[in-house]
């Protein structure tokens, strides 16, 4: 079974200076990888490389079978919906024109597009009638995390990147989050790479958790069987 992510000795050096060094997995469809590390240990720049928000010094990193250097770089970010923790969204924008960004840009007609900002919306835990008219400055960090992770699945990507999104909230409602997140997972079978530096987030959350260290891949668990004490 080919799977749907996979670094090959992935390298990326800015300056000169290594930020990751010959990483190696693959993620398999269906599953969330947790990226687990502290800040610099190069776990954001393996998730932006994914979307080719970044390109590799050495390496390669495929995307469906794909080279990320081979696609259209519109079609790739288009397939991969991206959460990260200041959410991002467009304060201009009422909260549906936000969660149907881009099933606009994919020319989906406006019924449809509505259609599906409710619907996703009710997934969140958001009143259509109360939340879709609403811009983002109306909205706590929650509710915007929620609408963030509802515009990452509008228009049905088979991959989530989630960068840290439940970071800025306090605990309940992280805890909310964090089982919504894996409801939705489930009920789209979507495949993930999830970024944090909470161990407890990353066993919660993850199938597998991949440890980083100093731009290294140092170790690769199933989440069941994740000991911090030994995987440090």
């Amino acid at each position: 079974m080919n799977p749907v992510i996979r670094f090959d000795q992935v390298s990326f050096s800015i300056g000169g200076r290594a930020i990751l060094s010959h990483v190696t997995f693959d993620v398999e469809r269906g599953e969330t990888l947790v990226l687990l590390g502290r800040s610099g240990s190069g776990k954001t720049t393996s998730l932006r490389l994914i979307n080719a928000l970044l390109t590799p010094s050495g390496g390669t990193v495929v995307v469906e079978g794909r080279a990320t250097r081979d696609w259209d770089l519109i079609r790739l970010r288009r397939s991969i919906g991206y959460v990260i923790q200041d959410i991002g969204l467009f304060p201009h924008f009422t909260i549906e024109r936000n969660v149907g960004l881009v099933p606009e840009l994919e020319g989906w007609p406006v019924e449809r597009r509505r259609s599906r900002a409710e619907e996703l919306l009710r997934m969140v835990d958001l009143a259509p009638g109360d939340f879709a008219p609403r811009y983002p400055r109306q909205l706590s960090g929650g509710q915007k995390q929620r609408v963030g992770l509802a515009r990452a699945l509008a228009a049905d990507p088979p991959i989530l990147l989630l960068d840290e999104p439940f970071g800025a909230l306090d605990p309940i409602t992280r805890g909310e989050l964090q089982q919504k997140f894996l409801e939705l997972c489930r009920a789209f079978n979507k495949t993930a790479v999830f970024v944090t530096h909470d161990i407890e987030e990353a066993r919660r959350i993850g199938t597998r958790i991949a440890v980083f260290e100093d731009g290294t891949l140092k170790h690769l668990v199933a989440s069941t069987a994740f000991d911090p004490q030994v995987h440090r």
